[in-house]
């Protein structure tokens, strides 16, 4: 069996950290989970339990400011080929993300927009385009595998918020920089689907956030973890998905 590798950002703490905890437990799966910096503790991830075939792999990538530094994302993609022989990604979760300003549209800062842009909608982007070529890269000659993946579809997926959905918009919460972020990011999902024959890509909403039900981490992480497995590009690819399987609209 071919070994199925995930990337995962921001897998240290919450739904990241839920995410990887179940991934590990698989057998034949590398899971390549970052942290914020290099001295973002890791305790919570090198104590996780592993399948006996399975192993992890913590590496930094800073989410912070990716338009002022892309440079970090291209050393992290080499680290990840010359220093620990990556040759190909099976699924990206782009789950790393800031919401630290909840303003109304008369009082949200512009340096709040930007903030929440550089984590939530670039920080996705240039993840995907720096690692594309893992993303899309074949494992095996053409020879062994007839062209075609036994691991699965490759898969780009974007941990987002209900918040960002325009239509179901909750006028209630207000959440400007936090959710145009999200919208924008929701986007680039959507798009990605269109232009990428080989790549499935679902938004999926955790269920957990500002005025939703109480519910645990770890229910939502196996919700999440749910979705992403039955995502394919005949099913949900190009959807807004809630964690349960719901479809958000746009």
């Amino acid at each position: 069996m071919k070994d199925n590798t995930y990337l995962i950002t921001g897998a240290n703490r919450g739904i990241g950290l839920a995410l990887t905890t179940l991934l590990l437990l698989r057998p034949n799966t590398t899971v390549i989970a970052t942290i914020r910096t290099p001295s973002t503790s890791t305790s919570s991830l090198t104590s996780l339990p592993t399948s006996a075939t399975s192993k992890l792999i913590v590496l930094p990538l800073d989410f912070s400011t990716p338009s002022l530094h892309p440079e970090i994302f291209t050393a992290f993609s080499d680290k990840l080929v010359h220093t620990h022989g990556i040759k190909h990604i099976n699924t990206i979760i782009a789950n790393a993300g800031t919401g630290t300003s909840f303003h109304a549209c008369t009082s949200t800062p512009l340096s709040s927009l930007t903030e929440n842009f550089e984590t939530n909608t670039f920080g996705p982007i240039l993840l995907y385009q720096t690692l594309y070529p893992l993303l899309t890269a074949n494992d095996s000659p053409a020879s062994e595998n007839d062209g075609e993946d036994e691991a699965g579809e490759r898969k780009f997926i974007l941990i987002s918020s209900s918040l960002g959905s325009i239509a179901a918009m909750e006028g209630s919460v207000p959440s400007l920089a936090y959710g145009i972020s999200k919208a924008a990011a929701n986007y680039f999902v959507r798009k990605v689907h269109f232009e990428e024959q080989g790549v499935v890509a679902i938004a999926v909403h955790p269920g957990i956030g500002v005025g939703e039900p109480p519910m645990s981490v770890e229910e939502s992480a196996s919700g999440v973890l749910e979705q992403i497995d039955g995502a394919t590009k005949a099913t949900t690819s190009g959807s807004f998905l809630s964690y349960d399987g719901t479809v958000i609209p746009w």
